[in-house]
């Protein structure tokens, strides 16, 4: 066969999984958003046979004679074209070792999890959900040792959230960050605190809504291609090109914690519609989460944190919330930028964060060297808590309950949120060499920041691993030390250290 009509080939069946992808991930948003709460096992059906169809779709001899042979002559291959072979041919040798029976019971498995999590955390019930753990990390050891059996399995899944990571890679970056971070968060912690008082009133949801409108058109996300859905934990869905679904959860009485999660996944939405048509459909539109988490993480705190921000949004919640009325700017700048150890990772400010991340990375560890089982996580998870927060915690709802992630299967994926956290101050300090981004932010034109991130990051997708969208977009390999200068240097001027 010559070597265009295989690319053509694969571009065919690219498209038919990218079809089958799009009605799962319509089914997976719609059952943590809108539909019924007794509708998980017709879910589950229809999810098992998409699972089946993507599996016969790409697991078969035809496509890997097809990416052998585009493998073979890879050097007569575009660079675009040679990157999406070598990411096909590498997910092929995976996906091909899994018997197509477990490949569907695993969708059905993490489909029925997400429906039982969101029940158990309503009702404080971990005992109910904890069995779906060591059924879930039993399936994903076992998927590890198809992908590589020589490779330790917890190293192998953080590999596929962030390419070129393990165990080494952040055993070496959290401990630079615990040693760096641990003596300030207990500095600040024998600190005057900032008036809080005006973010826990009562605001409507139905005016929450509409102040989310603006958010989006702060944000410059076009609204004919994305929407805000309502959940449990708030996450991101981008289905195509034209169809990105970015998602919150409305607090009566704190209005902050919808407010930065629209920032948050409305960074995710950012990096997908800015990504371009060509990559859509394609394995090269999976980007490293890492990455995606440097956007969502710079949205939310770099700018929605930052003194221009509160500047430029505080007259707009004035508009709506009768709580802001005597409030100024300083004043809401050290209420949102408030260090304090809490419970819940969503809501933690920027100081702390990592070491809810450091936590649950300890946990997995554990759980996927068999060191524990879900019996012990609640005490396990209260425990660490307590050593690096000075927290208790309450209840398992507002602990080991508190999010989706391991419900749905993403074990490894939560060092990505730590990680980007780090990629978005490093390409903050290399962005303010050509913008003013303080000043565009003041006034509410960001677009210039978002070009800036475009022509460095989004239109790559998959093109470039991370280490290589960090060295081609700030000239040099990702340090964590700015990461730590960002946080040393905004802390210490709010807490006056």
């Amino acid at each position: 066969m010559e070597i265009g009509k295989a690319l053509r080939e694969i571009e065919q069946i690219e498209k038919k999984l990218a079809a089958v992808n799009h009605a799962s991930g319509i089914l997976l948003y719609d059952g943590l958003t809108a539909a019924p709460r007794g509708s998980a096992p017709g879910r589950s059906d229809t999810l098992a046979w998409l699972a089946e169809e993507e599996h016969t779709l790409f697991a078969n001899q035809h496509v890997g004679e097809l990416l052998g042979l585009l493998s073979e002559n890879i050097n007569a291959l575009s660079s675009s074209d040679a990157k999406k072979v070598l990411l096909l041919k590498e997910r092929y040798d995976k996906i091909v070792n899994i018997p197509v029976r477990e490949y569907t019971e695993y969708f059905v498995l993490t489909n029925e999890s997400e429906d039982v999590w969101r029940k158990c955390k309503e009702k404080n019930d971990y005992a109910t959900f904890g069995p779906y753990i060591d059924r879930i990390v039993a399936v994903k050891k076992r998927f590890a040792s198809y992908y590589d059996d020589k490779k330790n399995p917890y190293d192998v899944w953080l590999n596929e959230f962030e390419r070129g990571s393990s165990m080494a890679v952040f055993d070496d970056y959290f401990s630079v960050v615990k040693s760096e971070l641990i003596p300030l968060i207990k500095e600040i912690a024998g600190r005057p605190t900032p008036d809080v008082s005006f973010l826990h009133g009562d605001f409507p949801v139905n005016l929450q809504r509409e102040f989310s409108a603006d958010l989006m058109n702060f944000l410059g996300i076009d609204t004919n291609r994305c929407v805000i859905g309502e959940t449990e934990h708030p996450f991101t869905e981008c289905l195509n090109y034209y169809d990105c679904r970015i998602t919150t959860h409305y607090h009566q009485n704190n209005l902050l914690a919808s407010m930065y999660s629209v920032l948050h996944e409305g960074g995710h939405a950012i990096y997908e519609m800015n990504m371009g048509k060509a990559l859509y459909g394609t394995i090269l539109s999976k980007a490293s989460m890492g990455i995606h988490e440097s956007q969502s993480r710079f949205f939310e705190n770099i700018i929605g944190r930052s003194k221009p921000f509160c500047e430029y949004i505080l007259p707009v919640l004035k508009k709506y919330f009768k709580d802001f009325v005597n409030v100024n700017p300083d004043m809401f700048y050290h209420a949102v930028n408030l260090s304090k150890p809490s419970l819940i990772r969503i809501e933690a400010d920027e100081l702390t964060y990592s070491m809810h991340i450091i936590i649950r990375y300890e946990i997995e560890r554990m759980l996927f060297s068999g060191e524990v089982t879900q019996k012990d996580l609640p005490g396990i998870w209260n425990s660490l808590y307590k050593e690096y927060l000075g927290v208790d915690v309450p209840n398992d709802s507002s602990g080991v309950l508190q999010d989706t992630h391991w419900g749905s299967g993403l074990f490894g994926y939560f060092p990505s949120y730590s990680i980007g956290s780090a990629y978005s101050a490093q390409i903050l300090f290399h962005m303010k060499k050509s913008l003013d981004i303080d000043g565009l932010v003041a006034d509410g034109e960001i677009r210039p920041a978002v070009d800036w991130l475009s022509d460095r990051i989004y239109r790559f997708g998959a093109l470039k691993t991370p280490s290589e969208l960090i060295e081609s977009s700030c000239g040099e390999l990702f340090n964590p030390k700015y990461y730590i200068n960002y946080l040393q240097a905004k802390y210490c001027e709010l807490y006056k250290i």
